[in-house]
């Protein structure tokens, strides 16, 4: 048989490999503290970049916060200054729906509040033609530039008027339109043309006056020729109150050339290029934007005879009647 080993030899070599062992792990135990030292640094550093970037976060949602509420403030600010306008503005989007309306927008076309001026239907129940809102915005979409247009607009009560509309793209993608109500223009220029119209019935009137008057001058005066052959007789004061009656109604005729007969500046010689020159800014305001004035930047000048009052008004006169006629 084999001996057991002693007690003894077991312990010694029980107590070599403990030696070898711990030999052997207390290199792994020192890097494994150097490890955690380490680790524990970069966690230590990773917390405080994390405490300065969530830090930087909250001072960003702050900036944040402020801008949006200064943002809100300014779009509300805005947005009452819209409506506050005194011109008549609405807000609509490229393909001509209606976003926002002023207070003036919405009291020309005779409602009491924007919201309800921005339900209706503008192209079919403001617009008598349907077609010209749809041109307009069209037409500025292309171009990118302000247009304007001039059409009949339809009142919540049914009345008809008059507007110049603009319409301006807008770099957020959006189209203003500014509408100008032409009505006291109309009336205005209707007096106008009344008041031509008197002055030439006044005219016609003082001409036919002038010659009316010469003509009962002429037969008062064979007249009175005549009785000087006729004795005392009734003819001759049937005659003589005949030639009273014409002399009055000669007087009669020359109040009434007095009263017709307007006081007109003195015809002189007038540089009619000048006049055009001077009267560019009115006649491009009642011809209307569409309508460019090409004049000659070095000519002549162009003297005639004639009254200055009278040529503006009729250059003033062609402008609206143009438009009238060929408003497009």
């Amino acid at each position: 048989g084999v001996d057991a080993p002693a007690p003894a030899d077991q312990l010694t070599r029980r107590e070599t490999e403990l030696t070898g062992y711990r030999a052997e792990s207390e290199p792994k135990l020192a890097e494994a503290a150097n490890t955690r030292r380490t680790l524990e640094q970069q966690l230590k550093d990773a917390m405080q970049s994390l405490g300065e970037m969530m830090r930087a976060g909250q001072a960003l949602e702050a900036r944040v916060s402020e801008r949006d509420a200064q943002l809100k403030n300014q779009a509300d600010l805005h947005r009452q200054q819209f409506e506050c306008l005194p011109s008549s503005m609405l807000r609509c989007s490229r393909d001509g729906a209606v976003e926002q309306v002023n207070d003036a927008m919405a009291a020309m076309l005779g409602h009491r509040a924007p919201h309800k001026a921005k339900a209706v239907d503008f192209a079919t129940a403001v617009f008598e033609s349907p077609d010209d809102w749809r041109w307009l915005i069209e037409r500025c979409v292309e171009s990118g530039k302000t247009e304007s247009l001039d059409t009949l607009w339809k009142r919540k009560d049914g009345v008809r008027i008059p507007v110049r509309l603009r319409a301006v793209p807008s770099p957020l993608g959006h189209i203003d339109v500014v509408a100008e109500n032409l009505t006291p223009y109309r009336e205005l220029e209707e007096k106008l043309r009344r008041s031509e119209r008197m002055e030439a019935v006044g005219r016609l009137a003082s001409e036919v006056a002038s010659t009316c008057d010469k003509m009962l001058q002429d037969a008062g005066r064979d007249g009175y020729a005549w009785l000087s052959t006729v004795g005392d007789s009734p003819i001759r004061q049937q005659g003589e109150a005949f030639l009273n009656d014409i002399t009055r109604a000669a007087s009669f005729l020359r109040q009434l050339d007095v009263y017709s007969r307007t006081q007109s500046t003195s015809a002189g010689p007038v540089d009619l290029n000048r006049v055009v020159r001077n009267l560019m800014s009115v006649l491009r305001r009642v011809a209307g934007d569409d309508i460019e004035f090409v004049l000659p930047k070095h000519s002549s000048p162009v003297r005639v005879d004639v009254e200055l009052d009278r040529v503006e008004r009729i250059l003033v006169n062609v402008a609206a009647y143009g438009r009238e006629r060929m408003p497009f």
